[in-house]
């Protein structure tokens, strides 16, 4: 039997080879030969079994993954379809008879249209809750935190820890504390079924039940809550219409 020359690798070094088995995969034809010249064919019919074993491993696990991805894409989807319907106005309808006559308006009310939700029209403009860079919009993104993409409902602000939140419409404070997934969080109800929601905060300078006037400080940003925890440090900000999400930008100025 011919003595190992340079070059050449023993059969431990070959099953420590085996423990990679990307390098397996990649690498079968060129041992294989070796494996001929070294021990004879039929240690190389043990590696390439060994080699195709591992193939298969890899192709399974591939069909796996992809299955999963599609599951996840396809639900996010119909949420994304969901939303959408639920948030979308509905057309107007053509009557052949004239309206009858309305009173006006009380002062600071909109007249409401029976065509046209909430969502459509708005009687005033919300003001920007903080000074920062626009990370993330309302839609489709992917999330660093959970690694796959996922219905974002609002708005993500780059504010440095400690910058003022502030209310963009006047309202009632309906909740104010700390969450797990949110850190601290501000939740205020506008009437009409408006609420916008302020998350990742900090502290709170106010509490349930207060009413809160356009622009006053309701707290200052700061580490984010498990929701976002990949994203450092922001001002997550959403805006709901008779609890549905919809996109802030539409309303702020």
């Amino acid at each position: 039997m011919p003595g190992r020359g340079k070059g050449r690798r023993t059969v431990r070094e070959w099953l420590r080879l085996g423990r990679d088995q990307a390098a397996i995969v990649r690498r079968w034809p060129a041992m294989a030969a070796r494996a001929i010249r070294a021990r004879g064919p039929q240690f190389c019919i043990v590696l390439l079994a060994i080699a195709t074993l591992f193939a298969v491993d890899l192709a399974r696990e591939n069909r796996v993954l992809r299955t999963r991805v599609r599951w996840h894409i396809e639900r996010e989807i119909a949420a994304a379809e969901e939303v959408r319907s639920l948030t979308t106005p509905p057309a107007e309808t053509a009557t052949a008879a004239e309206p009858a006559a309305k009173p006006d308006p009380a002062a600071g009310e909109i007249e409401a249209d029976p065509g046209v939700t909430a969502v459509a029209i708005r009687p005033e403009a919300a003001e920007w809750p903080a000074i920062g860079q626009r990370l993330r919009g309302f839609g489709w993104h992917w999330s660093p935190t959970y690694g796959d993409y996922r219905l974002h409902t609002g708005i993500d602000l780059r504010v440095p820890v400690g910058g003022e939140v502030r209310a963009a419409l006047p309202g009632q404070v309906v909740s104010a504390g700390r969450e797990r997934l949110w850190a601290h969080r501000v939740v205020i109800d506008h009437g009409d079924g408006l609420q916008t929601v302020y998350a990742h905060l900090s502290d709170v300078q106010v509490a349930a039940g207060d009413r809160v006037t356009a622009g006053q400080i309701l707290g200052s940003v700061g580490p984010p809550g498990e929701a976002e925890l990949a994203d450092g440090v922001l001002l997550h900000f959403e805006m709901r219409q008779d609890g549905h999400p919809v996109d802030p930008e539409n309303y702020l100025r």
